[in-house]
């Protein structure tokens, strides 16, 4: 597109090195670099001849109607009949919301088939991984941003959190958990970027950098603010993810309880216990009535119950606990190591219901 600057559809000044941005992000999607070139073109600029995208889009005039052909195919571009052709780009959320929608089927169907292996030979060692540097440092956040499925709880500093904040928002728009602790550095105008449906706990001064996803992976940043030496551990192991997560709860997120935020959502998804009580005394707190159904372990056999949630009973540090009525009787329900709770819980849906 050389160095020429247009208005995308959005008003947006684009130049060249956004659009070159741009090209790099379709190439991941399996696009050339012509490809690419010529689907921003149509994207931006709306329906055009095939002269018009060669002037738009750079790319020499004999290689234009291949790569119509090759996008046609892909489902990206379409065209009117007739001899003086028109193209245009397919909306992105169908073109690439297929693409999106395929990964994340084959993501699951993935997951299950090497969990399926893992249980017929255990993987039983466990490793801590050390990241170098900012950039994989926040590769790996998005990368566990994206592997979530159900509960992300986070507290970063105002660049990871800017970096973050699309994952963030792609997460809650299908129905995880999304909880997170900004610090003082964080200004209004990211905070109001920040998805309404996420949970919010605002403090001061700065704590340790923590990433939680489905209290299955943990990641801690034990770098100091744009230093260049910045470094950060990964891990997977429950037991590592057990003290992680309640030194999360001690120590960064009790700091300040005055700006917590838990939106009135229909339902919340959940793995981590003391976040479950926080959002059940919420609720409950308003008068809002609360069903669960639960996932968990009892007795060393796996457990599913439904029933109405009716209270909790919490000594931080010590006890992490919600009680559930079911139709035989009320179970106690602690988390994944619980030891005098009934039932120890790895994941709970909690469904709010308004008006009972």
């Amino acid at each position: 597109m050389g160095r020429t600057k247009f208005l995308s559809q959005t008003g947006i000044m684009w130049t060249m090195d956004n659009a070159e941005q741009f090209e790099q992000d379709l190439m991941r999607f399996g696009l050339s670099k012509y490809e690419s070139k010529v689907l921003i073109a149509l994207l931006v600029h709306g329906p055009q001849t095939a002269s018009g995208v060669v002037k738009l889009s750079g790319i020499p005039q004999p290689r234009i109607y291949d790569v119509f052909s090759s996008l046609s195919r892909k489902g990206f571009v379409e065209s009117t009949s007739g001899r003086k052709k028109l193209y245009r780009a397919i909306p992105v959320q169908s073109s690439l919301g297929k693409y999106v929608n395929d990964m994340d089927k084959f993501v699951k169907r993935l997951d299950v088939e090497i969990e399926s292996i893992k249980s017929i030979k255990p993987v039983k060692a466990y490793y801590i991984w050390t990241i170098e540097g900012p950039q994989n440092i926040d590769a790996r956040i998005e990368s566990m941003v994206h592997q979530a499925r159900s509960e992300i709880i986070l507290s970063v500093d105002r660049r990871k959190l800017r970096n973050n904040l699309q994952a963030i928002r792609n997460a809650s728009d299908h129905g995880i958990t999304v909880a997170l602790v900004v610090f003082d550095d964080v200004d209004q105008e990211t905070i109001n970027l920040i998805p309404s449906d996420v949970i919010v706990n605002r403090r001061a001064g700065r704590a340790a950098e923590i990433v939680m996803v489905d209290r299955a992976l943990g990641l801690v940043d034990l770098g100091i603010a744009d230093d260049p030496e910045d470094y950060a551990i990964y891990f997977d192991d429950n037991k590592m993810l057990h003290l992680l997560s309640y030194y999360f709860y001690l120590m960064v997120w009790q700091n300040n309880r005055d700006t917590l935020r838990i939106p009135k959502l229909s339902h919340y998804t959940l793995n981590n216990i003391w976040l479950t009580c926080e959002i059940i005394d919420s609720f409950i707190k308003d008068n809002i009535s609360l069903s669960g159904e639960v996932d968990g372990i009892m007795n060393g056999t796996a457990i599913h119950l439904i029933g109405k949630v009716t209270g909790t009973k919490v000594l931080p540090g010590v006890q992490q606990t919600f009680f559930l009525e079911c139709a035989d009787r009320t179970y106690s329900v602690g988390g994944k190591t619980a030891v005098i709770e009934d039932v120890r819980m790895s994941k709970i849906t909690l469904k709010m219901q308004y008006g009972k």
